[in-house]
């Protein structure tokens, strides 16, 4: 398995590089709105032209350790002011961690369909494999929520900030 957190373990990452992490249903607008995006300003052109009715459609953070998880993710309070490149929306719960240098590539064999498609775990193990197989290990990973009673604070949808 490539670098997946289905039960609170923990991605590994290259330290020093930038990654972004989104909701994985959130690949597929990404992936439909790629013809309208100017990849010099790739995140700003994201945020501008494939999600402009939300303040945090993914956030994009430096690997400052080599470990990742759900240990990083929080959630956000009403009262938390949602400001910088951070803080993150999630419908589904399950999110991709993935290097800023290999999205464009990577979205390009993506499909969010595939990898819900599975009658027995909550992830196509075998799609994951098939499509992070191109990549570095380190370069992308998956993180699926624990759920509500997990005692994290990642615990599904909701608005989260990465510290």
């Amino acid at each position: 398995m490539n670098n997946i957190s289905l039960n609170k373990e923990l991605l590994k990452l290259k330290i020093g590089e930038w990654y972004f992490v989104i909701d994985a249903l959130y690949l597929n607008d990404v992936k439909n709105g790629l013809f309208d995006i100017d990849v010099n300003i790739l995140s700003i052109d994201i945020r501008r032209k494939i999600f402009p009715y939300t303040e945090t459609p993914f956030a994009e953070f430096r690997a400052d350790e080599i470990f990742f998880g759900v240990k990083d993710i929080k959630k956000v309070h009403n009262s938390e002011e949602v400001e910088g490149s951070s803080y993150f929306s999630s419908d589904t719960g399950l999110l991709v961690v993935i290097n800023k240098k290999i999205l464009i590539e990577f979205i390009g064999h993506f499909d969010y369909e595939k990898l819900v498609d599975s009658p027995i775990d909550a992830i196509n193990k075998k799609y994951w494999d098939s499509i992070t197989s191109k990549f570095i290990p380190h370069d992308v990973g998956l993180i699926l929520s624990p759920g509500t009673n997990s005692a994290c604070d990642f615990d599904g949808s909701g608005t989260y900030r990465i510290v």
